[in-house]
């Protein structure tokens, strides 16, 4: 039976683990918020532009045609593919770092099957954002760029700008053919599952789909009446319908990559703080137990005292 004296030090160290994971609970809700503040003040622009492209595609189909359309090569060329997977910045969060790795093994495998199908030779490269699940893909089989590398602590605009500008000199310089974002969001205030979605050539069903992922339904009639979406009969482009593809082309793949960024890591952080929150619970729980273990020792060192007294007392 263990001793009053370990009972107490065993509950001395689960109250500091109690208080290191409600402090972790309560930075990763601030990180949480912070993340989600930043995203939704950038929803009614990235609608908007989702929304004009939508119009241009019924006005000037053929000006974002470039955008939309599939490459065409020969059959038996190779058709290379850069996924870039959002994973974990750190640990503590669960199953989340592995269901994203997870996710991405089985995209890269649909990928592979549906290339392959069209008669074309599958390669890809993979682009790790994170710390969390990297060596996980390497040591799967993965092709994972081991000289490339990007944190998704704190994300900013500006780092998404960086690396969205990257993504599409490669499309058109064809050294790529599709790329692919793989990233989690929020099913809920405190549920995170991953996506994925083609960034370029953009896929126009997958951006809808992902409109619905982003946005409640709500959301998307209340930004439309607010802006007047298809209440004009006739479109000008100014200067001209390709500047402004031009313009909208980059605007999306700005938004698309700064949204993964800061889904990513509000869906971390939203995990994170579940586990922290369930850890805390835990612990109290635990704390519980070993407070009734203490007592009742307590009482039984009591009850052996009175024992030996009335022993004594007798003799």
């Amino acid at each position: 039976m263990p001793q009053n004296s370990e009972i107490k030090k065993h509950i001395r160290s689960i109250r500091e683990i109690k208080q290191i994971t409600r402090a972790m609970q309560l930075v990763s809700q601030v990180k949480m918020k912070r993340s989600r503040k930043l995203l939704d003040l950038t929803k009614p622009f990235f609608l908007g532009c989702v929304r004009t492209m939508e119009e241009m595609m019924i006005a000037e189909p053929e000006a974002l045609s470039n955008l939309f359309q599939i490459k065409q090569k020969p059959a038996g060329s190779e058709w290379k593919v850069l996924f870039f997977v959002f994973g974990a910045e750190q640990g503590l969060s669960g199953s989340y770092g592995l269901n994203v790795v997870r996710f991405a093994e089985k995209v890269i495998n649909d990928t592979r099957v549906r290339i392959e199908k069209d008669g074309y030779v599958f390669s890809y490269e993979i682009r790790f954002l994170g710390k969390i699940g990297r060596e996980r893909l390497v040591r799967d089989g993965y092709q994972v760029n081991a000289s490339w590398n990007c944190h998704i602590d704190n994300p900013n605009f500006y780092d998404a700008t960086d690396i969205a500008n990257n993504m599409f000199d490669l499309y058109h310089e064809n050294k790529v053919d599709s790329i692919y974002l793989i990233y989690s969001t929020m099913k809920n205030k405190i549920q995170a599952h991953p996506i994925y979605t083609r960034l370029m050539p953009a896929d126009y069903q997958g951006l809808h789909l992902l409109l619905s992922e982003l946005f409640s339904q709500a959301e998307i009639e209340e930004e439309e009446q607010r802006c007047n979406f298809y209440q004009h009969e006739t479109m000008e482009w100014i200067p001209n319908a390709h500047k402004v593809k031009d313009y909208l082309s980059l605007t999306y793949i700005y938004g698309m990559v700064y949204g993964a960024f800061t889904e990513s890591f509000a869906s971390e952080q939203a995990v994170r703080m579940t586990a922290m929150n369930q850890a805390t619970d835990n612990a109290d729980e635990l704390l519980g137990k070993l407070q009734i273990e203490k007592n009742r020792v307590r009482q039984q060192q009591i009850t052996q005292e009175l024992n030996e007294i009335i022993s004594g007392s007798i003799l």
